[in-house]
């Protein structure tokens, strides 16, 4: 059985023990980095130096210190990869608010009222889980442009389905618990029963969920990013470093020595 208010203590202490402390310190450390990134003394990540191109890591110029050496255009690697990294965040981590938010509560609706309600929302679900979700983007993306802003939305919007199917799964189960009942026959209102009594029971999957998708959206925004190459309307948005330009550029250095795709795909990784 599962209880309100024991369900809440436990989950902090799952979150921060093991596996998942050791995970979120490195996330941390890599939110923390880029969103400092701006008042390190790094170089400006979109600063052409074309006589210090290629440099290797640790090179020392007069535009300072290069600790992962530059590229072609001979900018700073490690300026772009923090620069990619917070603007890569920002796009995903706000799209997936947005699904996690929209997939939570459509899920809850339609698991603990069920009936016509239910039945809608899961066809809705197998719409949006059979169309790719790159074409749609792309669509909607060709019909309202290729802004940040509707990058961020587009991606949440597209992304709610699974987020739903979980929420729904788990309500399910948690409505006919014996504390649900109780707090049923005690009159409260349904958004009440969803707010305090189920949503806290639906931490754990969902915030684990979260952790899966984020990859995912991270993927689907660099494959944003190849498609916006050839709009004139996106130009200022796509000279912002991100990750898939700077792994771009360093498939291009394969022909040479090989550390230099080496150091850069691993800063990106890293």
């Amino acid at each position: 059985m599962i209880f309100p208010g024991r369900a809440l203590t436990r989950r902090p202490r799952r979150l921060i023990s093991g596996d998942g402390a050791l995970g979120g310190l490195l996330l941390g450390i890599v939110i923390l980095l880029a969103m400092v990134a701006p008042w390190l003394p790094l170089p400006d990540p979109l600063t052409n130096n074309l006589a210090d191109t290629f440099l290797p890591p640790g090179s020392d110029t007069a535009s300072g210190m290069h600790w992962l050496g530059t590229d072609q255009l001979g900018r700073d690697l490690l300026a772009r990869i923090l620069a990619g990294t917070r603007l890569s965040l920002t796009v995903v981590l706000l799209a997936a608010a947005i699904a996690a938010v929209i997939g939570t509560l459509l899920g809850m609706l339609a698991g603990y009222i069920g009936g016509w309600l239910d039945a809608v929302i899961m066809r809705l679900m197998d719409i949006q889980l059979a169309v790719p979700f790159i074409l749609l983007i792309l669509l909607v993306m060709a019909l309202f442009g290729t802004s940040l802003e509707n990058i961020i939305l587009i991606m949440g919007v597209t992304s709610w389905a699974i987020y739903a199917r979980v929420a729904r799964a788990k309500t399910l189960e948690l409505r006919e618990l014996e504390y649900i009942e109780a707090v049923r026959a005690m009159g409260f209102s349904t958004p009440r029963i969803l707010l305090r009594h189920i949503l806290p029971n639906l931490a754990t999957p969902l915030v684990v969920l979260l952790t899966l998708d984020i990859p995912r959206l991270i993927v689907l925004e660099a494959s944003i990013g190849f498609s916006r190459d050839g709009d004139p309307a996106a130009h200022a948005y796509s000279r912002q470093p991100d990750w898939r330009r700077t792994l771009l550029h360093a498939a291009g250095g394969m022909a040479c020595p090989v550390a230099r795709a080496d150091y850069r795909g691993a800063g990106c990784w890293l």
